[in-house]
C-alpha cells in the first residue's frame, strides 16, 4: 500500500474517533438542573484568638536583651 494512502486514512480515522467521540457529548449539552452535581455543604467554624490560653499553657517568656 502506498504510504500516502495510508496516511491520508489513518488521518480519516482519527478525524472519525474524535467526531463519535465529542459529537454526542456537545449536542446532549448539561443535563436537568436536578441531575447536575450540587456543591458540597460547608462548614463554619469560630476560633477566639484573642480569648485565655489553654490550661496547663505558660505565658510567653521574654527573650533576655544580649
Amino acid at each position: 500500500m502506498d504510504v500516502r494512502i495510508r496516511e491520508r486514512l489513518v488521518g480519516a480515522l482519527v478525524l472519525v474517533a474524535v467526531i463519535v467521540l465529542l459529537v454526542p457529548a456537545v449536542l446532549k449539552g448539561p443535563g436537568p438542573v436536578g441531575e447536575q452535581a450540587r456543591a458540597p455543604e460547608t462548614k463554619s467554624v469560630e476560633i477566639d484568638l484573642g480569648g485565655a490560653a489553654a490550661p496547663g499553657d505558660a505565658p510567653p517568656r521574654a527573650c533576655p536583651a544580649g
